[in-house]
């Protein structure tokens, strides 16, 4: 019986088990995530479209408001307009002989219901908010009008998280706190004038409105699809056409009254060019979402100020206060955009040691607890 069990130990214990041991520890060893290179370069693609788009579209809305057309009524315009991308989708769908779906949005159905209780009220805030920040346009510098609107990223984590209840990360409130300490830098580090602290109200106001939009947009709709978007733009562009007409009709005729010269009128250059640049930017934001990711139109908001200040003809040198503000808004857009698998798009890996830094110590000592 000894030898019998000497015999069957020995088999067990073949010579090639360290072997095989090793070799699979050495290929777990040598195997390291790549970096997603096709996720960096969409979201740097992203950023580099969307900054030109709405850097230049900035430019050109306080020329036309400079001009003489109501703020009021370019937003409604840009509003009216986004139809065009229903259309174009609608091209390039029948271009490639793809078969299009029913007509929903997520999971409802597209009814007048819809329409009235959902789609309208997103539609109101998306007019008030292009409206303020068209009328900040007014009395504050683009460069700076396009700096506070950045922020409305840090304003939607606030907002969703209160709201949705999503998921509290550390680096969103560090970049909360750098997207306020900016704001304040650029309003309290030199004396400005009135008219200029009311253009920053109306450019925080309008951040704050897309941020409130944008939490009620994902409450009432939910997330959409490219085509869902182009039905979405579409009805949107209805709404404002049929239910919204009346508010740049109302603001225009509380105006007063003056008698223009032929050489005066406003011309319809600035409006055409911002028109079509926000609905080249729209088009990208909504529709492109499969391709172009929301977090890289984001940094091309923030990165706007770098091509307004480089197509602006009257450039100067920021103060040293607004260029420490700018430079923490930045930095606050920055975090709040960073993914949560952030190390995996760079292809990083972490030791153990690491990640249990994060685990509660109930969970560490319930596992040690295991172990012995």
């Amino acid at each position: 019986m000894e030898g019998e069990s000497v015999k069957v130990l020995t088999a067990k214990v073949s010579p090639t088990t360290p072997t095989s041991s090793l070799t699979i520890n050495e290929t777990e060893d040598t195997e390291q995530p790549a970096i997603q290179w096709r996720g960096c370069g969409r979201f740097l693609l992203s950023a580099v479209l969307s900054a030109p788009l709405w850097g230049c579209g900035t430019h050109t809305a306080s020329f036309a408001v400079e001009d003489g057309w109501s703020p009021v009524f370019l937003a409604w315009l840009c509003s009216v307009t986004s139809v065009l991308a229903t259309i174009l989708w609608c091209i390039i769908t029948c271009g490639r002989g793809e078969q299009r779906n029913s007509w929903k949005l997520g999971p409802h159905s597209v009814t007048a219901v819809l329409v009235m209780k959902r789609i309208l009220p997103i539609c109101s805030l998306s007019l008030l908010a292009r409206s303020l920040y068209f009328l900040a346009l007014r009395s504050l510098c683009t460069s700076e009008a396009a700096a506070l609107y950045s922020c409305n990223k840090a304003f939607c984590y606030l907002l969703s998280w209160t709201i949705l209840r999503d998921q509290f990360l550390g680096t969103r409130v560090v970049a909360v706190i750098c997207c306020m300490a900016g704001v304040v830098m650029m309003s309290y580090a030199e004396r400005p004038e009135e008219e200029a602290q009311n253009g920053q109200i109306l450019a925080l106001s309008a951040a704050v409105v897309t941020a409130f939009n944008e939490v009620l947009f994902r409450l009432l709709i939910g997330r959409l699809n490219s085509q869902e978007s182009a039905i979405f733009l579409g009805l949107c562009s209805i709404c404002s056409s049929l239910f919204l007409w009346w508010i740049p009709l109302l603001i225009y005729l509380q105006q007063p009254i003056e008698v223009p010269e032929l050489s005066a009128a406003p011309s319809m250059e600035y409006l055409s060019v911002t028109v079509i640049l926000f609905f080249l930017f729209q088009f990208m934001e909504k529709i492109g979402v499969q391709f172009f990711p929301t977090s890289g139109v984001s940094l091309g908001i923030f990165l706007s100020v770098a091509v307004i200040t480089a197509v602006d003809h009257r450039w100067e040198v920021p103060s040293t206060g607004k260029l420490m503000g700018i430079l923490a808004i930045g930095i606050g857009t920055v975090l709040v955009i960073v993914p949560e698998n952030w190390e995996e798009y760079l292809g990083l890996e972490f030791s153990e040691q690491f990640h249990q830094e994060d685990i509660p110590e109930e969970t560490k000592s319930k596992s040690s607890l295991s172990a012995l």
